[in-house]
């Protein structure tokens, strides 16, 4: 804004987390002054689709704009009507996992769910419904017969619909093009294929597009994150020079424990070479433990905590007398 390049209203910056938006909103007044045209649209993933979806953008899906977000609250009722009509028990129908089947079949298949969900009248999943074979199945279709009976759209469906409203329509897709000059995605390893497919059509007009992300911190390849759409930038905007900056200076962490980290995660085979390094002392030196499973580990981690106060507490006593 500061060049003159652009407007703040002409800059979409993005992350993952609610926390990370208040976090970057926070810090752009500091940085720049508080001023309203100052400001960029800084959001999640989700709010963004959400804001643009609300906007007058839901008649195409046969959804009413005011459509409702499913919520802890909703997906429990819809568990709850889902074990009923199915004759499914707790112990069948561990909601933890099947939130996760949704979300991928979302993914995997989002044109062909999206089509489905677009029949107001439902004829079309409760016929994929009576057609099913596994259990999965039955309750996806199920899942998606009850969302569209209430206009109801979960987290998935805010990405899917918008990615699908961008392919579909060119006026809107050529209105946020031209809208966002300079885009900016934080923690960009976490990204998803829709998420990047999205950001990647907003981009394509202006093709000024930064992201931040460190490939040895992808954590979510279970729900689709490729840190291939971060280490191999270059090939998804052809057109574009692609620059990378590498920080390797480390605020936060010990030397040994960095030692340790980088001598792991060199292991790794698919990855953009770097070392970090830190002007910290080495600090203690790190050892490691192997428990059985996720309670011991939290209670040796608890406890060793517990050694660790008693001890200074008593050298600390000690040291008084």
């Amino acid at each position: 804004y500061e060049t003159g390049r652009a407007k703040g209203s002409e800059i979409l910056c993005v992350s993952f987390t609610n926390k990370a938006v208040q976090e970057i909103k926070d810090r752009i007044p500091r940085g720049i002054g508080n001023h309203p045209l100052y400001n960029p649209f800084v959001a999640t993933f989700h709010s963004f689709s959400a804001y643009y979806l609300h906007r007058g953008n839901m008649a195409s899906f046969n959804f009413p704009d005011d459509f409702n977000i499913a919520g802890d609250i909703e997906h429990e009722a819809i568990s709850e009507i889902i074990a009923k009509d199915l004759n499914l028990s707790e112990k069948e129908l561990s909601w933890g996992e099947l939130v996760l089947m949704i979300e991928q079949r979302k993914m995997n298949n989002y044109r062909e769910y999206v089509l489905l969900l677009k029949d107001s009248s439902g004829k079309q999943i409760l016929e994929k419904q009576a057609q099913s074979t596994t259990l999965e199945e039955a309750v996806f279709y199920r899942y998606l017969s009850l969302q569209r009976k209430n206009n109801l759209l979960d987290f998935s469906d805010l990405l899917c619909f918008l990615l699908v409203l961008l392919e579909d329509d060119p006026i809107f897709r050529e209105e946020l093009q031209s809208q966002y000059q300079y885009i900016l995605v934080d923690e960009f390893q976490d990204i998803s294929p829709i998420e990047f497919a999205i950001m990647r059509i907003v981009a394509e007009k202006h093709g000024n597009f930064f992201c931040v992300g460190d490939p040895d911190q992808c954590i979510y390849s279970f729900r689709g994150s490729n840190i291939q759409f971060l280490t191999q930038l270059e090939t998804y905007f052809p057109n574009h020079q692609v620059h990378t900056i590498v920080l390797t200076e480390n605020h936060r962490s010990s030397g040994n424990i960095l030692t340790v980290g980088n001598t792991l995660i060199e292991k790794n085979k698919n990855r953009y070479p770097k070392r970090l390094f830190t002007k910290k002392s080495n600090g203690l030196l790190v050892f490691a433990t192997l428990q059985k499973n996720h309670p011991d580990e939290a209670r040796w981690i608890a406890n060793e905590i517990c050694q660790r106060i008693t001890i200074r507490n008593a050298q600390s006593k000690f040291g008084r007398n």
